[in-house]
């Protein structure tokens, strides 16, 4: 394998690492909401989604209530 073939290689590896960690955090995200507007306690769902409380407090606004 050439040296640019494993740089290639190397980048998709790497792209995919960071599209599985973004598909995560998404998905976490979207529980955290979700258990935000069914009234979950938020320190509760913080725990739980293990967010930073930044990421959580950004997430309630504009919840429906």
């Amino acid at each position: 394998m050439t040296f640019g073939q494993q740089l290639m290689q190397e980048g998709k590896r790497e792209g995919l690492q960071e599209g599985l960690q973004e598909g995560a955090r998404r998905n976490s995200e979207m529980i955290a909401r979700e258990l935000l507007e069914n009234g979950l306690d938020f320190d509760i769902v913080q725990r739980c989604t293990k967010l930073p409380r930044e990421v959580i407090m950004g997430l309630t606004q504009g919840l429906r209530h």
